[in-house]
């Protein structure tokens, strides 16, 4: 499967789930505040989150598939900015990996990087350097920071080595991946 089916598919399954319920409550509510019965009110809920399922599956499809045409041009760009292949490896430093996320990710997804504490290659914590070494085909490491228990809602994201093994091997899993621990 590829990135485009992906973003295809999980868009439309997330448009089809939420215009279910957003079909069923209001069918089931306005038939019972009408009067209806039970079995007919939930026989309209079932027409609506039919509907909504329908409408919401293919407008989030077709969401989806824009949100992928608009990466992939912005991916183009940044190769051809860079001197880039798509499928050639990239010298792995941070250098590389801020030029990359700033193109697209940093002016597209501003607030996700607001609880970023570290994004790096460059300098791993001792965390990430011992989880490179047994996970050596991981691309990401996630520290998500905890204080007494608690998740703050920051985190430091690490890059291994086989996040640069080519052009579309970093820009396309991150960093949505590797932003939420």
């Amino acid at each position: 499967m590829n990135n485009q089916q992906v973003k295809f598919g999980s868009a439309g399954y997330v448009g089809a789930v939420g215009g279910t319920a957003d079909g069923f409550v209001p069918g089931v509510g306005n038939a019972w505040m009408n009067g209806a019965s039970f079995g007919v009110g939930l026989q309209a809920g079932y027409t609506g989150a039919g509907m909504g399922l329908i409408g919401g599956g293919i407008g989030g499809g077709i969401s989806g598939g824009f949100g992928y045409v608009n990466e992939q041009i912005a991916f183009r760009h940044w190769l051809t900015d860079n001197g880039l292949q798509a499928g050639a490896s990239i010298t792995a430093n941070d250098r590389n990996l801020n030029s990359f996320t700033d193109y697209w990710y940093r002016t597209h997804y501003s607030d996700a990087f607001k609880t970023v504490d570290t994004w790096t290659h460059d300098n791993l914590s001792k965390e990430a350097s011992r989880y490179f070494a047994e996970n050596p085909l991981r691309a990401g490491y996630t520290d998500g920071k905890i204080v007494n228990g608690i998740y703050t809602g920051r985190s430091s994201v690490y890059f291994s080595d086989a996040s640069f093994t080519s052009a579309r091997q970093l820009y396309f899993p991150c960093p949505s991946g590797y932003i939420h621990p």
